[in-house]
């Protein structure tokens, strides 16, 4: 008996030093029992299996000013044009801008072409013109032309909107415009207002009918409106002056549409959180650029 408590005791003790030795192993090769110490991929962010999309890099965007400025006189016409265009010029990763960019190139030569004066852009820096008199006025020049513009630019994510502002005169009779351009950034699309709001609503006329709302109030304050009523906002408005600010979409009218000319370019906002059911576009997020 006492031989087999002495050998039952050997063993425990044996099987406690074996214990004792890997545990000291285990320190010595600085190995240890915890899952994550034995596989700390497990809890890296950066570990080959886990499961988490590729970072983004984020594209960018800016803009300058691109400036069309001419000016042309002679005496024989007499003929006198200014003009000083500022439209916007993109730069940045995205796919769309050259696209951008040549479209607002084209809107300076149209606008510049459209001058009462017959003559092309091109026509004008191919001529050598008189030295301008210091008062053009007192010739009395029989075609006479004068256009500016400034330009906002709004970016909602992938989208830019921008809001050209023209004005000027000809022959003394006033002048002014409004040009709306909301593009994709990716695709350099020019979007419609009906790729703005979801397809569910009844496009055109709801929109006609937020119009109508809005400007029934204080509808004798335009005085085409006061004179055939509020029915000819259908034919005066063109469903493609609209623009996005950064809390609003806006939706104008040009000069003359409703009102006579003192009134100038009637315009609306409708802010986003009253359009938040109808928007198809993500605007949280809108900023001036």
């Amino acid at each position: 008996m006492p031989r087999q408590i002495h050998r039952i005791t050997f063993l425990a003790l044996l099987i406690i030093a074996s214990l004792c030795l890997f545990t000291s192993c285990n320190k010595i090769l600085g190995y240890s029992d915890s899952y994550e110490d034995l596989f700390p991929e497990s809890k890296r962010n950066d570990a080959p299996n886990a499961a988490q999309e590729p970072a983004l890099a984020k594209k960018s965007l800016s803009h300058s000013a691109m400036v069309v400025s001419k000016e042309y006189y002679d005496k024989e016409g007499p003929v006198y044009i200014n003009v000083n265009f500022e439209l916007p010029k993109f730069e940045g990763d995205y796919a769309g801008i050259p696209g951008i960019n040549a479209y607002y190139t084209q809107m300076a030569e149209t606008f510049f072409d459209a001058n009462p004066c017959n003559l092309t852009m091109k026509e004008v820096e191919r001529k050598t013109s008189d030295k301008i008199p210091e008062d053009v006025d007192s010739e009395n020049p029989v075609c006479i032309y004068y256009r500016n513009s400034n330009y906002t630019v709004t970016v909602l994510s992938d989208i830019i909107s921008v809001l050209v502002f023209f004005d000027g005169h000809a022959g003394g009779t006033g002048w002014g415009e409004t040009k709306g351009g909301t593009f994709d950034l990716n695709t350099g699309k020019k979007l419609e207002l009906s790729d703005v709001l979801v397809k569910t609503i009844d496009y055109p006329n709801d929109i006609f009918e937020i119009l109508t709302k809005a400007i029934a109030p204080n509808a004798q304050e335009y005085m085409l409106i006061a004179d055939e009523g509020l029915g000819i906002i259908k034919t005066a408005y063109d469903l493609n002056d609209f623009a996005l600010t950064t809390n609003a979409l806006l939706l104008f009218f040009q000069k003359y549409a409703i009102a006579d000319g003192a009134t100038g370019m009637p315009q609306f906002e409708f802010s986003y959180e009253s359009l938040k059911d109808v928007l198809a576009i993500d605007v949280s997020h809108a900023q001036t650029l």
